[in-house]
């Protein structure tokens, strides 16, 4: 607090004074400090003038990512002005640096147009985090940005599978009928098997009045297919019992693999987490052995044995609770 008051007090020019200090390194605390207060006052100039003193010229300064920072603020604020700096100053920054500038970008063409978001993909020449969530305009044009050659590269995978899942949530048929296209061959491969998963995911997490007809779409597919997706379920159920999910495992004919792989995840837990109580009676034992089987097949050993005991306790204590954790 009283260093903030410190910084507040001191004039704009003694501020770059002492980020130029020698041996400063702009990763401590204070250093960080200034950068944050240089931007409040100056904004996108703070940016202009690391460029034009020539911070991060050369890739081993040790200043070299000072540009880097007031982007990355800058693109907080208004990521085009940013986007701007950045495609004028392009050979300045890095493929390595300034990641979340870079995502902003990328961003906020999700909200403009499928083509903004091609073009400014192909420039930035980076990743995006999967966690990211879009907003995409109503006519966003899905299908356009995914068959764009320019994003076929391994940096914008997890762009491709974010538009996928915003496409599955907003118009969930044509976007199943256009994954199913993509396995013409009726074979799942690496390249496209995460496409049918992340459809059947947000398949059955979506809203759209059009999704009990995309479960049907599902259904139909070949037994491989239906598998690949079977399998992706229990990764996004964190050992609860999700109603959605289990309507595509149904749609797919995965149930008893499905419940089975996500009891498995509650495996050291105090107690069964409250979504269990909604599975029938009728499934409970069956489920509850498949996973035992599971389990025992596994890890036959002495002590997992042990554990295997006090588990199925643990699960049955939940289901005869009725409510559990």
């Amino acid at each position: 607090m009283l260093f903030a008051r410190t910084l507040a007090r001191c004039p704009t020019d003694d501020l770059w004074e002492l980020l130029r200090e020698p041996g400063r390194s702009l990763d401590d605390v204070s250093s960080q400090a200034i950068v944050a207060e240089l931007f409040d006052r100056q904004g996108i100039r703070a940016l202009q003038i690391s460029l034009e003193s020539g911070e991060g010229e050369a890739k081993a300064d040790r200043r070299g990512y000072l540009p880097q920072l007031f982007l990355e603020m800058l693109a907080k604020k208004d990521p085009w002005a940013a986007y701007a700096v950045f495609q004028q100053h392009r050979d300045r920054f890095y493929d390595s640096w300034a990641p979340l500038a870079r995502e902003a970008f990328i961003l906020a063409s999700c909200g403009i147009s499928a083509e903004r978001t091609v073009e400014v993909a192909a420039s930035v020449s980076r990743g995006i985090s999967y966690s990211a969530k879009p907003d995409f305009p109503a006519d966003y044009a899905f299908r356009s940005a995914l068959e764009a050659p320019a994003l076929a590269t391994s940096e914008n995978i997890n762009l491709c599978r974010i538009l996928l899942s915003g496409w599955v949530r907003r118009d969930p048929v044509t976007a199943v009928d256009w994954v199913v296209s993509r396995n013409a061959l009726d074979r799942a491969d690496s390249s496209n098997a995460s496409e049918l998963c992340i459809a059947g995911v947000e398949v059955g997490q979506s809203h759209s009045p059009a999704r009990a007809a995309a479960l049907e779409r599902l259904s139909g597919l070949s037994e491989e297919l239906r598998g690949w997706i079977g399998s992706s379920l229990a990764d996004h159920a964190d050992g609860k019992m999700d109603a959605a999910l289990l309507d595509v495992a149904v749609a797919v004919g995965q149930r008893e693999s499905y419940l089975t792989s996500v009891l498995l995840e509650t495996r050291g837990f105090p107690a069964l987490d409250a979504s269990w109580s909604a599975l029938p009676k009728e499934f409970r034992e069956p489920v509850l052995d498949a996973a035992l089987a599971k389990w025992s097949e596994e890890d036959p050993g002495p002590l997992a044995t042990e554990a295997r005991v006090h588990w199925k306790e643990m699960v049955r204590r939940g289901w005869a609770a009725g409510t559990t954790k």
